[in-house]
């Protein structure tokens, strides 16, 4: 593989991390000496199969190509095992990585984090995109702090008749219950519900709705909590209880969420 890629004119090829659609190689531009991430995408049995979820994510991609909390395409190249997608490299870790590493956020932190997703999410479903896959895992930082969401690997055009197709990639935690019961008729509610449920982990580091509930609910009384964050706690402990509603048309949509968020702000 990293032969294959040299020949493309990539240099000091080095795999730094794998997923469900594949893995993820740190690489240099001859050409210009930038830093790219180069996604080449795992075959699945079927490679007209996989070359039509590289070829939809490409789409995706390009329609929000400039956006700054989108994490940009930069080409799309052909390996011998299949296709392969290089876009910029984004230095800062995941969303992931930062709560591994410090646990819940303050309610100011979440909020900050939230208001780039869900503009991304929200720019995202005016275009018709549905990202399908959003959980801390897949929103990168930026090296100016800006939160980024990445990998639209399952993402579908609303208008595509593979939009209903499944993927082994899913994350359940993440997952809407019309995800997990296998619905036809996914669209934007089901990125509110995993927004949600990352908006949750945020603040209490738990994705279980009951002891997140809990976790909120104690520290609304905490007094090492200004009463401003007190306040931006409760506020966003409700709007989790919105966005993870069983019912799909009781959840707010991402422009709204973003709406609440940025008024929170």
């Amino acid at each position: 593989m990293i032969e294959a890629l040299g020949r493309h004119g990539y240099l000091h090829i080095v795999r730094v991390g794998s997923g469900g659609l594949g893995d993820v190689y740190r690489a240099v531009r001859a050409s210009t000496g930038g830093d790219v991430a180069i996604k080449v995408v795992r075959e699945f049995g079927d490679r007209e199969a996989t070359e039509r979820r590289v070829r939809r994510e490409l789409n995706a991609l390009l329609k929000l190509k400039g956006h700054p909390n989108v994490v940009q395409i930069e080409e799309l190249i052909d390996l011998p095992t299949g296709l392969a997608l290089v876009m910029e490299f984004v230095g800062g870790g995941s969303l992931m990585d930062l709560l591994e590493g410090s646990g819940r956020l303050t309610p100011t932190q979440a909020l900050a984090v939230m208001v780039d997703i869900a503009r991304a999410i929200a720019d995202a479903h005016a275009l018709g995109i549905v990202h399908r896959d959003v959980k801390p895992h897949n929103v990168m930082i930026g090296q100016f702090g800006q939160f980024k969401v990445c990998d639209f690997g399952i993402a579908a055009v609303l208008r595509d008749a593979s939009f209903t197709d499944r993927t082994s990639a899913l994350s359940y935690r993440y997952a809407s219950p019309e995800e997990i019961e296998d619905a036809t008729d996914i669209g934007p509610a089901t990125d509110v519900y995993s927004l949600g449920v990352t908006l949750r982990q945020l603040l209490t580091a738990d994705t279980n709705e009951l002891r997140a509930r809990q976790i909120i609910d104690d520290r609304r009384h905490d007094d090492r909590l200004s009463a401003a964050e007190r306040a931006t706690l409760a506020g966003l402990g409700q709007l989790v209880d919105r966005m993870t509603a069983r019912d799909a048309s009781a959840r707010p949509s991402a422009p709204e969420v973003l709406v609440v968020v940025r008024n929170l702000e």
